[in-house]
C-alpha cells in the first residue's frame, strides 16, 4: 500500500539493515581477543580479566544476533506499513533502545557470571 511511496527511502532502509546485519554476524562468528583495541565489549566488568572478557563477549554476541533479527524485521514491517522517513526514524529509534537494553542484559549477565566464578575459586 504505502510501498510505492517508499520507494526514495528504500535505499536508506537496506542500507540500514544491510550494515546491522554485518555487524551482528561479525561478532557472532569472530570473537575479539582480550588484547584488541578496537571492538569488543568493553566494560570495567569485562576488562577485569580474560575470562570475563571471554564471556561478555560471547553472551554480546549471542544477543546482538537477537537484536539484529528483531530489527530487520521491525525495519522491513516499518517499511511497508509507515510512510515517509518516519518508517526509518522508528526503527533506528528502537534499535537504539535494544541496544541500550543488550548492554543492561550482558552487564546483568556478567556480574552473576563474576560472582559464580569468585565463589569457584574460594
Amino acid at each position: 500500500m504505502y510501498a510505492i511511496e517508499n520507494l526514495s527511502i528504500l535505499p536508506a532502509h537496506f542500507v540500514t539493515v544491510f550494515l546491522i546485519s554485518i555487524v551482528c554476524l561479525s561478532m557472532k562468528m569472530s570473537r575479539p581477543k582480550f588484547s584488541d583495541k578496537f571492538y569488543g565489549y568493553k566494560t570495567r566488568l569485562s576488562l577485569k580479566n580474560e575470562t570475563n572478557w571471554n564471556e561478555a563477549n560471547r553472551y554480546c554476541a549471542n544477543l546482538s544476533f537477537i537484536v539484529g533479527i528483531i530489527f530487520v524485521t521491525m525495519d522491513t514491517l516499518c517499511y511497508f506499513f509507515l510512510k515517509g522517513p518516519v518508517s526509518l526514524i522508528i526503527p533506528l529509534f528502537i534499535f537504539g533502545i535494544l541496544v541500550i537494553g543488550l548492554m543492561v542484559l550482558v552487564e546483568i549477565h556478567l556480574a552473576r557470571f563474576d560472582k559464580k566464578l569468585l565463589n569457584k575459586i574460594k
